[in-house]
């Protein structure tokens, strides 16, 4: 059994669209099953969830993790969990789940997780695939996802969520609770990467019995371009969804905006600097231990700066993440970004160079200012 646990924008939606893709083919060629959560009417009049095998629809198992951590992680949810992988790997070949809310899991140590795929790794093989991505990356990838939705300053939000990547303390407690189940950690660069995608690495190193020369490419859920994303962190929930969480709305503003040509501001590129300084000296020493236990081809993960002048401070965020624009230039994006995405959802996507046209009476080429 494979489970893929991320980590989140580690390329974890388009191996999800690659699984969903070709679910029927790994099941009907490799006798490899996906199992998801689905959610069940009880005999009560409640909801209960149940894990099930994919007939159709999204392959994230990411409901059931939801769920966990919701009720305050109980043993009998694992136990469910268990027992649920355990019918199905009796009866099939091979068995997957794929989510990256697993990966929080992993990085808290989650004794009752590991323990139950321990229990599992004992009749089984099961791997873990575990896409790291580099932490300075990882950061700015949350903050364009997530954090710009939340009322966290920057710096509040990057602070907290650098607590849960120290990989090498990760890969340690895996192995430390769960022994028998194979903890493979996998680089999320191109560089490092095998066929250089996230894709291409997860067929060819997960899943060996299929042809990775014939699975195809996939890129999915790209984020938004940082300066935008800054201009968006008071924009109404109708543009951007009703929480960190409203995926629906953001993959519809990538798409309406992912071509477009936005030139990178000081700011950004300073900001970049900022978080490379930081996690190199927050991360760099545990990378450098994983690294060397793993045999990868790098020195560096997260590459040392060349500039002296710039340092760590991550206070530094909260002005550089700044919107440059006025509240006024603000309402006027915001506005021409709902009236752009409300004709995406009444006819076909239009070309990202009409977008000005969607605001009538606006000058020409307002919209590209």
């Amino acid at each position: 059994m494979v489970v893929h646990a991320g980590m989140p924008k580690a390329g974890s939606s388009s191996i999800q669209a690659w699984l969903q893709a070709h679910s029927d083919e790994l099941a009907r060629h490799h006798d490899t099953v996906l199992l998801v959560a689905r959610t069940r009417r009880a005999p009560d009049g409640g909801n209960g969830l149940t894990i099930e095998e994919h007939r159709g629809g999204g392959v994230n198992i990411g409901k059931f993790v939801t769920r966990y951590l919701a009720v305050g992680r109980p043993r009998k949810h694992i136990d469910r969990l268990v027992d649920a992988i355990a019918d199905h790997a009796a009866r099939h070949t091979g068995v997957i789940l794929s989510s990256e809310g697993f990966a929080q899991l992993f990085s808290d140590g989650d004794e009752k997780l590991l323990g139950g795929l321990e229990s599992l790794a004992r009749q089984h093989t099961v791997r873990v695939a575990y896409y790291m991505r580099p932490q300075h990356t990882a950061l700015e990838a949350a903050w364009r996802q997530w954090g710009f939705r939340t009322r966290d300053s920057p710096a509040e939000y990057v602070r907290r969520l650098a607590a849960g990547l120290h990989y090498e303390r990760t890969a340690r407690v895996a192995v430390q609770w769960a022994p028998s189940v194979s903890f493979e950690p996998r680089p999320f660069r191109v560089d490092l990467l095998d066929g250089g995608s996230p894709v291409t690495d997860f067929v060819r190193t997960f899943l060996p019995a299929v042809d990775a020369a014939e699975h195809g490419e996939v890129w999915e859920n790209r984020g938004l371009h940082l300066d935008l994303v800054n201009a968006l962190r008071d924009a109404p929930a109708t543009l951007v969804g009703s929480g960190p969480h409203d995926w629906r709305a953001l993959r519809e503003l990538s798409r309406l905006t992912e071509a477009w040509a936005v030139p990178e501001s000081d700011n950004v590129c300073r900001s970049r600097l900022v978080l490379q300084a930081y996690c190199h000296s927050e991360f760099e020493t545990g990378n450098r231990q994983l690294l060397a236990r793993l045999g990868w081809n790098v020195d560096q993960f997260v590459p040392a700066l060349d500039d002296a002048s710039v340092d760590g401070d991550l206070n530094q965020l909260d002005e550089l993440w700044r919107p440059r624009a006025s509240a006024a230039e603000r309402r006027l994006l915001h506005a021409a970004l709902l009236s752009a995405l409300r004709r995406a959802r009444d006819a076909s996507m239009p070309a990202v160079g009409e977008l000005h046209t969607t605001a009538p009476g606006w000058p020409e080429g307002t919209a590209d200012h």
